[in-house]
């Protein structure tokens, strides 16, 4: 196995820095494995657990210049052997840093070594009253090992042992001890579990672990010791040398195969979260490191697994198992071929499956401003739904003449399985927009449909006034918006009704010929929705049925969003593209291919 030496001369600390003890037991803890010093002492002393490294710091002479009160003093550098110096001096225990340089000087020097190749020494002696002279590093990736030290050397015991006679009590003791030894005595003979996959992961943490310390579409390289700062991880994978790594520790393909295989599973099965872990490795690493107990330390265990994963393909180019899938499972096999490889296609079919994802399921776009505000506040104030809850996004065009916006903007959106439902008054342009966009085709070459079908493209009969209120309720309306100070009846309104589509907008002319000023449309609308919701009741039929137009056109809009299915595999988006919920039809012209709704 690998050697200390070995580690640095390849700098295999640089991404993943070696921990103090302290650091180390810290780590530990917050990844739910209760460690201690006390504890790691004994683990060396049964030579079952040991530090990748151990330092002795030898007593150095400093300068210094003390200040007037002698409370702080300047370090000024080390005194060399023969430096003649006439100030102060003060003895402290010199540094140590990971780097290549300074651990082969260390190493050569006998204060840097590694502890399972000496006799055990108690850690009492690694302090002296001025402070630490010696010190303990270990590699993150020991929790492993440590993990199942931990476990299958504890023994817990259940409230029933509160029954038990002193002498089954020291019956079972003596059994437990005896066993104790047994699994201590294989453990010294076979080794650690996971000490090796501990041991290959520090070694290939430089060129992999930034690789796993991601969130599936970018990566984090960091340099914890600044002495590398400029060190440059593209240049070192260019210059990776995989199969030189491997024999260097002797390592065969299938010994790698099995030590991934046995991280993944153990990764998995401690994993609270494991039945989530697609969706959690999309979630930042910054957020999960919020995690706390097994579930930051299946983290850990995953990053682990998929560096060796990671190490395999580069030496053999093929893949092996993520910790979810199985000989008998893939993701590609649910999901389809190459989704697992498309971040975002991927991403977006897990945010379906797991309704997370805050695309609409339909987009209804509305002409004029009054049924921008106004259709969402029948739904929320008369229906009782809020088009943000059911999925439903309401966009206000701002004019019909940008017709080749409108198309692609709806072939973009059935493509990415939202549906956009058009809201139009009935007049020449709109009606031109309307045949334009039921005869245009997908630019999509992965489908072959018409972008939409004639129930998404609806004009009113006229407008949305006239389709939708009275005379009477009209003429309230207006002179409601004029103040009460020019009374409006219903007969002028009915005037105005048949002037319709022989001027434009004859509400408008109305109001000014009989005010002098202008007609603010989205007051005027307003008032007409409000007097709707004074009187509710009024609005359904005996069976519960919307009366009113508008109502029942919203009612359906809410019925279709909830409709929606948002595909969570490849096989289920080519289906609902083709199906005629997305599509209209390919074969003549689509414009006469069904007739219109007027609900």
């Amino acid at each position: 196995m690998i050697d200390l030496k070995t580690i640095v001369e390849n700098e295999w600390f640089i991404v993943c820095d070696l921990l103090q003890t302290d650091r180390f037991i810290t780590f530990c803890r917050d990844r739910g494995i209760d460690t201690s010093r006390d504890q790691l002492e004994q683990l060396e002393k049964l030579r079952l657990f040991f530090p990748l490294a151990r330092v002795q710091f030898p007593k150095i002479i400093v300068k210094v210049e003390y200040s007037e009160d002698r409370k702080t003093y300047k370090d000024l550098g080390i005194l060399e052997e023969d430096e003649t110096w006439d100030g102060e001096t003060r003895e402290d225990y010199s540094s140590f840093h990971f780097t290549k340089k300074f651990a082969e000087n260390w190493l050569e020097e006998g204060l840097l070594w590694e502890p399972g190749s000496r006799d055990f020494e108690p850690w009492s002696r690694f302090w002296e009253d001025e402070g630490r002279k010696v010190e303990s590093y270990y590699s993150i990736f020991q929790c492993l090992p440590l993990h199942h030290l931990s476990s299958e050397l504890t023994i817990r015991v259940g409230p029933e042992w509160g029954t038990y006679s002193p002498e089954q009590v020291q019956q079972a003791a003596q059994q437990i001890a005896a066993f104790t030894k047994t699994w201590i005595d294989a453990i010294r003979q076979n080794g650690c579990r996971g000490q090796g996959a501990a041991l290959i992961c520090q070694a290939i943490s430089n060129r992999y672990y930034p690789r796993t310390h991601s969130d599936r579409r970018k990566s984090i390289v960091s340099r914890h010791d600044h002495y590398y700062y400029d060190w440059n991880w593209d240049n070192y994978c260019r210059n990776w040398d995989a199969e030189g790594v491997r024999r260097l520790f002797g390592l065969s393909i299938e010994q790698l195969t099995r030590l991934q295989e046995q991280t993944a599973m153990h990764a998995h099965w401690i994993d609270p979260l494991g039945n989530w872990y697609d969706l959690v490795r999309f979630v930042s690493v910054e957020q999960r490191k919020h995690l706390k107990g097994d579930a930051l330390l299946a983290q850990t265990f995953y990053a682990m697994e998929e560096m060796l994963r990671l190490f395999y393909h580069d030496l053999t180019g093929e893949r092996l198992y993520a910790p979810d899938e199985s000989p008998s499972w893939r993701r590609s096999d649910f999901y389809g071929e190459g989704v697992p490889e498309n971040e975002l296609q991927y991403l977006e079919f897990l945010a379906n499956q797991y309704h997370l994802n805050p695309r609409p399921r339909l987009i209804l776009l509305v002409e004029g401003e009054s049924e921008y505000y106004q259709i969402p506040r029948i739904a929320r104030e008369l229906l009782g739904y809020r088009m943000e809850q059911v999925g439903v996004q309401v966009e206000m065009l701002r004019g019909l003449g940008e017709a080749k916006k409108v198309e692609r903007l709806i072939d973009h959106y059935h493509y990415r399985q939202t549906i956009v439902y058009l809201i139009l008054d009935n007049d020449k342009e709109a009606m031109e927009l309307r045949k334009k966009l039921l005869d245009a085709k997908s630019k999509y070459r992965d489908i072959s449909r018409r972008i939409t079908k004639r129930e998404y493209v609806f004009l009113w009969e006229k407008c949305f006034e006239f389709d939708n209120f009275s005379d009477e309720e009209i003429a309230r309306a207006m002179t409601e918006v004029a103040g009460g100070r020019y009374p409006f009846a219903a007969g002028e309104i009915a005037q105005a009704r048949a002037e319709f589509g022989k001027q434009k907008d004859p509400l408008s002319i109305l109001y000014r010929q009989k005010t002098g000023y202008g007609l603010n449309k989205p007051n005027l609308v307003e008032a007409l929705v409000q007097a709707m919701l004074d009187n509710p009741t009024g609005e359904f039929s005996a069976d519960g049925k919307p009366i009113r137009p508008i109502t029942a056109k919203t009612w359906k809009i809410i019925q279709l969003a909830a409709k929606n299915y948002q595909p969570v595999r490849l096989k289920d988006w080519r289906t609902t593209q083709q199906s005629g919920f997305i599509r209209g039809s390919n074969e003549g012209s689509s414009a006469t291919e069904e007739p219109e709704d007027k609900n």
